[in-house]
C-alpha cells in the first residue's frame, strides 16, 4: 500500500468550523428577531413617559436626558436578551455535541480504527528515538474501495507537531497498519519539564474534511529524570547512567588515584590489559571513589511497575543521598567510563550492578531470562570462583548474600511505638506500600503487633504511591487531620519506611499537631535531622551497610580457610534511632 507523507495539513480546523457554523447563523437570526421587538417597545414606554414631563420641565434639557435614558433602556434590554440568547445557544450546541460526534463516527463511513500507543512519554524516551507508537489499525469494512485518505496525529499543548500521512486507497476488507511512526516531538519542551502532567494524542482518519474515525488516548507526560517503570520501554533505564556526566568525570579522577596507589598505575584502561585482577581493581576503585562522598542510602518503594524519579549523578554527590536505582545508575555510569562494560540487574524491590571480567556483554539490551545470568554465573562456579552479594538478593549458586530482616525492623520499631511512646493504648494510623516486598515485611510486623494488642485501634491504613512518597503522605495526613481535628483523636502515624514519615512530620507540625506521634524505617539522613530537632517525628530502623560488608568479608575469611559456611541470606542487625542516638 502506497503512503505519502503530507506537509502541515489545517483539515480538523476546518471541520471544526463546518459543524459549528449552522449553529451559528441559528444565534444570529435569532437575536435579530428578539432584540428588534424589545427595542421598539422599551422606546415607546420611554417615550410617553417623557411627553408627560415636558409640561414641568425645561424641553431641551429633558430632551436629552431622555434620549440618555432610552439608550441606557435599550442597552439593558439588548444585555438581558443577549444573556438569554447566549445560553440558549450555548444549551444547543452542547445538546448538539453528542450528535456530531455520532454523525463523525457513522457506522455508514465503515472505517475502523484501533489505536496501541504507550501512554507515557518523557524526554529520555524521545532522545532515544524510541516510537510511541506500537500499532495503529485502520479497517475498511464498507463494500467500496476508499481512496485518498488521511490519518493524523495530532496532541493538545505544544508536545509535538501534527502528523499526517496520505492512504492512496483502501480496499473492500482491507486493514492497514502503521508502526513505529516518525513522530516530531518537541525535544526541548520535554527537556523543560519538572512535574508530570496528562496530556491527550487524537488520532483522526478523514476523507477530505469528513471525520471517518477518531480516537483520542490520555497520556502521561513525565518530568525529564522520571522513569517510567518496566512496563513502558524498560530498557529506558540505562539512558539515565551518563558516563559523560561533570559528576561522573570527577568521580573516575578520584577513583584513578585510588587505582594508582593499590596497583602503581592510574590508567583507566579498559580490558586492553587482558587481566581479570586489574578489572576488578578499576570497579573496586570506582566503588571506593563512590564510598568517600559519604552518600546516605534510602530505600524506595516498587519502582519495578510504578517507575520513579531518578537523582542524576550531580543530584546524588549534591544532596549526598540516593536508593538502589541512584546509586546502580551512578555506579554503572563510572564503570562505562573506565571503558569496562557494566550491567544492572533488577530482582523484586531491589537493583544493583555488575560488570563484565571480560570483554563481553549479553546479546541484548534487556534480558528478562534470570537464567542468563545465571549462566554466566555458571562461569565461576564451574572456575571454583565463589559469589557474594551484598543487599544484592541471592541467587542460586552464590554463598551469600548480606542484608537486612525486614520483618525483625518492622517489629523495632513497633514494639518502641506500642509500649515505649504509647504505652499500650491509642489510635494510629499506618501509611504502607505493600508492593514492596521489604516494606511489606516490615507491615507484617505491624500487623501482629496490632492483632496482639487490643488497646490500639487501626483508624485507617493509606497506600503511599512511588513516585512522591513525602508529598503524597503529607497530603493524605492533612485530609486525615482535618477529619480527625480533636486531639487524641490520632496519638501516631506509623510508616513503612522514612519518606512517608517525613510528610507525616510535615503535616502534622504545620497543622500544630505537636502530640501526634510519627515513626519510619531505614534511617534517612533527613529522617534523623528531623528526630534530632525534637518534632513529631521520634524514632526509626536504621540497617546496617558496614555490617553487610562484614558479614560478606567474615564469610569469605572462612570460606578461603577451609572451613563452611551456610548459603543464603544472612541478616545485619539494624539500629533504632532516637532523639538519644540520633547523630
Amino acid at each position: 500500500m502506497k503512503q505519502t507523507r503530507l506537509g502541515d495539513y489545517k483539515l480538523i480546523k476546518m471541520d471544526r468550523q463546518k459543524f459549528i457554523r449552522p449553529d451559528r447563523q441559528m444565534v444570529r437570526i435569532s437575536r435579530e428577531k428578539l432584540i428588534i421587538p424589545e427595542r421598539e417597545a422599551a422606546t415607546q414606554r420611554m417615550l410617553a413617559g417623557l411627553q408627560r414631563e415636558r409640561k414641568t420641565a425645561d424641553i431641551a434639557k429633558t430632551e436629552k436626558t431622555a434620549n440618555e435614558n432610552i439608550a441606557e433602556a435599550v442597552n439593558a434590554a439588548n444585555k438581558n436578551i443577549e444573556n438569554a440568547v447566549n445560553t440558549a445557544a450555548t444549551e444547543h450546541l452542547q445538546t448538539k455535541q453528542p450528535e456530531i460526534a455520532e454523525a463523525a463516527n457513522k457506522p455508514e463511513n465503515s472505517i475502523v480504527l484501533a489505536c496501541e500507543i504507550d501512554e507515557v512519554i518523557n524526554y529520555a524516551l524521545v532522545h532515544n528515538g524510541a516510537s510511541v507508537v506500537r500499532d495503529i489499525c485502520i479497517k475498511n469494512t464498507s463494500e467500496t474501495e476508499r481512496n485518498a485518505l488521511l490519518l493524523k496525529i495530532a496532541s493538545d499543548g505544544e508536545l509535538m507537531e501534527d502528523f499526517v500521512c496520505g492512504i492512496e486507497a483502501l480496499q473492500t476488507g482491507e486493514e492497514l497498519h502503521f508502526r513505529n511512526l516518525d513522530l516530531t516531538f518537541h525535544v526541548g519542551y520535554l527537556a523543560s519539564i519538572t512535574e508530570k502532567f496528562s496530556g491527550q494524542l487524537t488520532v483522526t482518519v478523514l476523507d477530505g474534511e469528513t471525520v471517518l474515525a477518531s480516537e483520542k488516548i490520555n497520556i502521561t507526560v513525565m518530568a525529564f529524570d522520571e522513569f517510567p517503570g518496566f512496563q513502558y520501554t524498560p530498557e529506558l533505564l540505562t539512558s539515565f547512567a551518563m558516563p559523560n556526566h561533570p559528576a561522573v568525570v570527577s568521580l573516575i579522577q578520584l577513583a584513578s588515584k585510588y587505582l594508582e596507589k593499590w596497583t602503581g598505575d592510574p590508567s583507566l584502561d579498559g580490558y586492553q590489559s587482558g587481566d581479570q585482577e586489574r578489572v576488578k581493581n578499576m570497579a573496586a576503585a570506582a566503588y571506593a571513589a563512590i564510598q568517600q562522598k559519604n552518600i546516605t542510602y534510602a530505600s524506595t518503594a516498587s519502582f519495578e511497575a510504578c517507575g520513579q524519579r531518578v537523582r542524576l549523578a550531580d543530584a546524588v554527590l549534591e544532596q549526598h543521598f540516593g536508593n538502589c536505582m541512584d546509586l546502580t545508575l551512578l555506579y554503572t555510569a563510572c564503570l562505562e567510563a573506565m571503558d569496562l562494560n557494566p550491567f544492572m540487574v533488577v530482582v523484586e524491590g531491589h537493583i544493583f550492578a555488575g560488570v563484565w571480567l571480560v570483554d563481553g556483554a549479553f546479546a541484548d539490551i534487556l534480558v528478562d531470562d534470570p537464567s542468563q545470568l545465571e549462566n554466566q554465573l555458571q562461569e565461576a562456579f564451574d572456575a571454583n570462583i565463589p559469589v557474594f552479594g551484598c543487599d544484592s538478593g541471592f541467587i542460586e549458586g552464590m554463598q551469600v548474600n548480606a542484608t537486612s530482616d525486614n520483618y525483625q525492623m518492622g517489629q523495632l520499631i513497633t514494639d518502641y511505638l506500642f509500649n515505649d511512646l504509647m504505652g499500650g493504648e491509642g489510635n494510629v494510623i499506618a501509611l504502607t506500600h505493600r508492593p514492596h516486598p521489604g516494606v511489606v515485611k516490615r507491615c507484617e510486623a505491624f500487623d501482629d503487633a496490632i492483632a496482639a494488642n487490643d488497646k490500639i485501634s487501626l483508624i485507617t491504613e493509606q497506600h503511599i504511591p512511588a513516585e512522591q512518597p513525602i508529598n503524597d503522605a503529607q497530603d493524605t495526613v492533612e485530609n486525615l487531620l482535618l477529619s480527625n481535628p480533636e486531639k487524641g483523636s490520632i496519638t501516631a502515624i506509623w510508616c513503612g519506611w522514612d519518606e512517608p514519615a517525613i510528610g507525616a512530620t510535615q503535616a502534622c507540625m504545620e497543622a500544630g499537631r505537636d502530640e501526634i506521634l510519627v515513626v519510619g524505617v531505614d534511617g534517612n539522613e533527613q529522617a534523623v535531622d528531623l528526630i534530632k530537632q525534637g518534632t513529631n517525628l521520634k524514632a526509626t530502623v536504621k540497617q546496617n551497610f558496614d555490617g553487610m560488608a562484614d558479614i560478606v568479608l567474615e564469610q569469605m575469611k572462612l570460606l578461603y580457610t577451609g572451613k563452611e559456611i551456610e548459603k543464603g541470606d544472612m541478616y545485619a542487625d539494624a539500629t533504632l534511632i532516637t532523639q538519644e542516638n540520633a547523630e
